[in-house]
């Protein structure tokens, strides 16, 4: 039993939440993310998640925000994992009018080219803007042009290399969103690199190890 696929995953999740010496419990434990009080004996969590179908998918949260639970978890592939993550190497999730896909996704359901997409958030354009279908003419990169109701049409919005981090419903750029919650340059950067998601980078208090 000790040496299931199924164990050694259950034995992650509890260490990244328990142990504060593990090196992830800062993205778990430290910052409030526990699991259901039945799964603290292995016995129940398999009954809850079942063998894995394949022993080489890994425990996932589908909400990232949310504990372990039976409701909340399901067995993942690495590729499922990673779209379902923020993070240096992860795939970016982009929300816009209620609907959360990666790029790749949102580029096939906005029927234009992954790279095309790329190139609109890489040039800080704004979620309501990227995640248009409307096509779009100009010799300006750093202007929006025949975007219909934007309140700047035709004019240069903030910077054109700025990035974005959208929250809920609000898009700022990395240093507003520092400005509000009262970090320090770079913060936000630092974090996403560390491998934090977005929402992460953005709402996790500063600890004196930002500092």
């Amino acid at each position: 039993m000790s040496t299931s696929p199924e164990y050694k995953s259950w034995g992650a999740m509890k260490t990244r939440c328990d142990n504060p010496k593990h090196t992830a419990y800062k993205r778990y434990g430290g910052r409030g993310i526990t699991y259901q009080k039945e799964w603290k004996f292995f016995e129940n969590f398999l009954k809850d998640m079942g063998v894995k179908p394949d022993p080489k998918m890994e425990l996932d949260r589908i909400n990232n925000e949310k504990n372990y639970t039976k409701d909340n978890c399901r067995w993942a592939t690495r590729k499922e994992q990673t779209r379902n993550r923020g993070g240096k190497r992860a795939t970016r999730l982009y929300t816009f009018n209620g609907k959360t896909l990666c790029i790749a996704d949102w580029a096939k359901e906005l029927k234009i080219s992954t790279s095309s997409l790329q190139k609109r958030l890489n040039k800080g354009w704004p979620l309501e803007i990227a995640l248009s279908s409307e096509k779009r003419t100009g010799k300006k990169s750093d202007e929006w042009i025949n975007y219909k109701g934007h309140p700047t049409k035709g004019k240069s919005v903030r910077r054109k290399n700025s990035k974005y981090i959208t929250i809920g419903e609000e898009t700022k750029t990395y240093r507003e969103w520092e400005k509000e919650k009262g970090f320090s340059y770079g913060l936000i950067s630092k974090r996403l690199s560390q491998g934090f998601s977005e929402h992460e980078a953005v709402m996790t208090p500063v600890a004196v190890d930002d500092m």
